[in-house]
């Protein structure tokens, strides 16, 4: 009996969503209101609410509730990351959308691995930057980047949270000509989820990249943490041809 509950109780939420009785992006009643408005228990409710959080159709997250997702921008969303990720300006019709927010900018010795990859020495310091960009109000990626001191004298003085990043580097002199990208998945460590509004269970899409200018100069080496609830990719292949 209890199974049969929480699949009405989904399949009711789902239809209220569909005819706009719970329009994209509002918060749906707690599981408290729908436990007394169905007259069950809120571990039914949850059972509910967990299937079209599995489904897409809703996001759960800590202190604002349940959100109903919008799909409808969903695919431009995926369309602006991969701008942001692939060193691309914002499109403006949505960038009121997007937030930027600085988390870390300082100059420091990096890792020493870091320093490898930059072509660096292990003692030479580079900039650092972290980001929390959030789409809607919903914090959606978190971007740390390693830039060369030399390459950037005036690194420090810029306003990244409003200032595009990589039209900052083009107008320096220094644009990202090709970049290396490894993409993994892993599960997101606490401070991490804390930022992402996430659980500690919900994997996310990393992707490690190493921009190079023309002359093979490493401009920036970037760590880019994607929540994997909301965010998908879709990959173009062409064949080749002679």
């Amino acid at each position: 009996m209890a199974d049969s509950l929480y699949l009405k109780i989904r399949d009711d939420l789902l239809s209220k969503i569909e005819d706009g009785t719970f329009a994209p992006g509002s918060t749906i009643p707690s599981e408290i209101e729908l436990a007394e408005f169905y007259g069950v228990s809120r571990p039914t409710v949850r059972q509910a609410l967990q299937l079209l959080s599995d489904e897409g159709v809703v996001d759960r997250r800590r202190r604002r509730g349940t959100i109903v997702v919008d799909r409808r921008y969903e695919q431009r969303f995926v369309d602006q990351i991969e701008d942001f990720e692939g060193q691309l300006p914002l499109v403006e019709e949505t960038a009121e959308r997007m937030t930027n927010r600085v988390l870390t900018l300082r100059c420091e010795v990096p890792p020493a691995e870091v320093a490898r990859d930059m072509g660096i020495g292990p003692d030479t310091e580079a900039y650092l930057l972290m980001r929390l960009r959030s789409l809607d109000g919903v914090p959606q990626v978190i971007a740390t980047s390693y830039s060369p001191v030399d390459l950037f004298p005036d690194f420090m003085e810029h306003d990244f949270e409003h200032e595009s990043f990589y039209r900052y580097m083009a107008n320096a002199g220094h644009p990202i000509d090709h970049v290396e990208r490894r993409l993994s998945v892993t599960m997101p460590e606490l401070t991490s989820a804390t930022l992402l509004e996430i659980s500690l269970n919900t994997p996310c899409f990393v992707f490690d990249s190493i921009g190079r200018a023309r002359n093979e100069r490493v401009v920036e080496l970037s760590h880019v943490l994607y929540r994997g609830d909301t965010n998908h990719f879709t990959m173009r292949l062409r064949t080749a041809t002679d």
